[in-house]
């Protein structure tokens, strides 16, 4: 059944499914492709049906090269958060009213 519904996608997309393709490997791209999009890891888990986060994260979730440097860039473009001594506002403020 899944070779017909491949063969029937073939003729309707340039781009082929590759030759050897199963029902697992299909399951297994979404999955990591939606890990590397940055999906939730536990709405993942739920959707995948996995009964533990580690089978999400360990067997179908991989990083490569170009989502870690992603990430870092991600990081680094983040505006660094400042924390205000609260002691010498309220200090300040005291001795302003």
């Amino acid at each position: 059944m899944f070779k017909c519904l491949a063969k029937k996608f073939n003729k309707c997309h340039q781009e082929p499914l590759p030759p050897v393709m199963t029902p697992h490997t299909m399951r297994h791209t979404f999955c990591t492709r939606m890990a590397n999009a940055g999906m939730n890891p536990k709405a993942l888990q739920y959707i995948m049906g996995h009964a533990n986060i580690v089978m999400t994260l360990n067997y179908y979730a991989h990083a490569t090269f170009h989502s870690a440097q992603a990430e870092m860039e991600r990081l680094e473009a983040k505006p660094e958060t400042t924390v205000e001594n609260t002691e010498e506002t309220t200090e300040a403020a005291k001795a302003a009213a």
